[in-house]
């Protein structure tokens, strides 16, 4: 819900509700860590429970750019805010069912997403404060409108190889 709540108060527009919108939205994503540790650390993990958080992440982290080019759109009444917006949250969604498909699939080994040292690549969103803070959605979101294809282009790539490799050892 704390998710929903910051992808209104993102589409909302204002610098205030951008950046308390920013705010929830972080600590809606700790809570959200926090309770898979909690849920694994305590052996309470459902297959019930595991799908409604992907759902809901999924969820939320589509609403996320659809709420920033709402928002951006209703600055200056442009539309293209909204579509790049929406054309971002349909590819979080597509990539995370994607992954999701190979991690139930294929070996986990090859189900890994890129990472940094301990950095994952949705942890970019860890940024957002800053990015509504300094004002500067609009070039985030054309950035995301830049990096989520190729995101989408190599997860896509990475499923093929996994498909095939499933198929060269059957």
């Amino acid at each position: 819900m704390l998710g929903l709540v910051a992808c209104f108060l993102l589409a909302l527009g204002g610098y205030i509700a951008a950046n308390i919108g920013a705010f929830l939205f972080i600590i809606s994503n700790f809570i959200d860590h926090a309770d898979d540790e909690l849920a694994h650390a305590t052996n309470d993990a459902t297959r019930f429970g595991h799908a409604f958080k992907l759902a809901a992440d999924w969820l939320i982290h589509a609403l996320l750019f659809v709420g920033l080019g709402l928002g951006l759109a209703s600055y200056d009444d442009s539309t293209w805010p909204l579509w790049l917006g929406i054309f971002c949250g349909a590819l979080v969604a597509f990539t995370a069912v994607i992954h999701e498909v190979m991690r139930v699939h294929f070996r986990k080994s090859r189900a890994r997403l890129p990472t940094l040292t301990w950095f994952e690549i949705d942890d970019i969103l860890y940024l957002l404060p800053l990015i509504t803070l300094f004002g500067v959605q609009a070039p985030f979101l054309l950035l995301a409108a830049v990096g989520l294809p190729l995101f989408s282009a190599w997860i896509v790539g990475t499923f093929a190889q996994c498909w095939l490799a499933r198929n060269d050892e059957a």
